[in-house]
This record gives structure tokens, sequence and C-alpha cells, in this order.
């Protein structure tokens, strides 16, 4: 198994919409995210938010028998 870990800074002015999305996914669209996952081989995703003293940022681990 082998993952990899992405980070994305946020605008402020963004970090709700990135909220709101992330509710979807857990939500009406969950369905079909989970699918894509499977599809893609992924077996793991966690989506974080961090607050850092530079701003907001994404950070999403991926866990995969192959992630290229």
């Amino acid at each position: 198994m082998s993952g990899i870990v992405l980070t994305f800074p946020i605008l402020t002015s963004k970090v709700e919409a990135w909220r709101r999305f992330c509710q979807e996914l857990s939500g009406s669209q969950r369905k079909m995210y989970e699918a894509s996952r499977q599809r893609l081989g992924i077996t793991r995703e966690r989506l974080s938010l961090v607050e850092t003293a530079f701003g907001s940022t994404a950070v999403t681990t991926l866990e995969a028998p192959d992630v290229a």
C-alpha cells in the first residue's frame, strides 16, 4: 500500500465553500464520490482543514495499492 499527502492553500474567502464541498461529498454526492474512488483504486482518503499562522490549508491523504 502506498500513500500520498497533498496540501493546498485556501483563500480565506473560500474556506466556507470548501466546507460545503466536503459536506456534499459526505451527503448528497456520497455514492458518486465513493464510486469514483473505487474506480481509481483509492482505498482510503482523508480530507482535513488545517488552520495555520499563514492561513487555511486543505490536506488530503490518499492510500492506494498504486498511487501513481
